[in-house]
């Protein structure tokens, strides 16, 4: 099954807490029973804005980030340096 890709923006929280915050989320997702005898699955990418000179870098580096975490296998949270 293919997925979706969606933004949240976490204003005014700094790397650490942003990703503590994916890790809930993504421990939640997996936690739901939303398809019988599957379980569903999120990758996470996180980067900070403040790590960026511009927000057309900031969302090559979020995509990176994504991306990243799929390539590692899925189901996981990768943080990318600007």
């Amino acid at each position: 099954m293919g997925g979706e890709e969606f933004l949240i923006l976490l204003y005014n929280t700094d790397e650490a807490s942003s990703i503590d915050i994916a890790e809930e989320i993504r421990k939640g997702i997996e936690d739901l029973s939303l398809i019988p005898d599957r379980t569903v699955t999120v990758s996470i990418g996180v980067a900070g804005l403040s790590s960026v000179r511009d927000w057309k870098q900031w969302m090559n580096v979020c995509d990176k980030s994504l991306y990243e975490a799929k390539n590692l296998g899925r189901n996981r949270i990768v943080a990318c340096e600007g």
